[in-house]
């Protein structure tokens, strides 16, 4: 039995369909490359934000804040990824900086919040399209200026789909300028900060007492080994 005209248009108008929805869905599972939502498999370190400052005359002063995944947030007086090397056991790591004298724990948010932002970051990533620079940064302007104003950074990790965890920018401010075109990371970012803020206030603070006379001979001593 042969088929209408009108059948064998109709045919060939829901192949098309088939085939460009196949497409859509190779297109969709090729350009994720992170894992689906999950709040039971959360990295160990969900958000950090960090501070680095230096110059060519004093010793670096880097300060660190970070969320586990249990809501836990701490203070750590270094900076660090907590993207594992190969062969590097994050969680070591991550309780020999806990017994560091200068660690301080400062408190939890929550996992009911942790959850709801977590699950933000990656509706973002789902939809891919954050990864472009909108904050204008001229670097060549920044190095006539000569002037160090330290680094601002807040970031966000995702476990990737071949069980990486890989550490990605909300946020950058200071010497290095980074926004990124979905609105939303800058949103995280605040919102981070405004987490953090008194604990930042206070480590100011600290910072400041702690620039005695001890921590001026220190600096001279810093800086005779490195005139040369």
């Amino acid at each position: 039995m042969s088929m209408s005209k009108g059948d064998k248009q109709d045919m060939k108008s829901k192949l098309k369909y088939a085939i460009v929805l196949l497409i859509i869905v190779i297109i969709v599972a090729l350009c994720g490359s992170y894992t689906k939502y999950d709040d039971s498999q959360m990295p160990l370190i969900v958000f950090q934000s960090s501070l680095g400052h230096s110059s060519y005359n004093y010793p670096s002063s880097h300060s660190m804040w970070t969320i586990d995944n249990q809501g836990n947030i701490y203070y750590f007086n270094s900076v660090r990824s907590f993207e594992p090397e190969e062969g590097e056991d994050i969680e070591l790591v991550y309780e020999e900086l806990k017994k560091d004298k200068y660690t301080r724990y400062i408190g939890n948010i929550g996992l009911d919040v942790l959850k709801e932002k977590y699950a933000c970051f990656h509706d973002i990533l789902r939809d891919n399209h954050y990864g472009k620079d909108v904050s204008g940064y001229d670097e060549g302007a920044f190095i006539k200026s000569h002037i160090y104003a330290g680094l601002w950074m807040w970031d966000a990790y995702a476990v990737t789909k071949k069980g990486n965890i890989e550490m990605i920018t909300l946020h950058k401010g200071g010497d290095v300028c980074y926004t990124s075109e979905d609105e939303r990371m800058k949103e995280l970012a605040d919102w981070l900060d405004d987490v953090l803020r008194e604990d930042v206030e206070k480590n100011k603070v600290r910072s400041q007492e702690m620039m005695n006379e001890d921590y001026y001979d220190e600096v001279l001593e810093y800086k005779k080994l490195n005139q040369k």
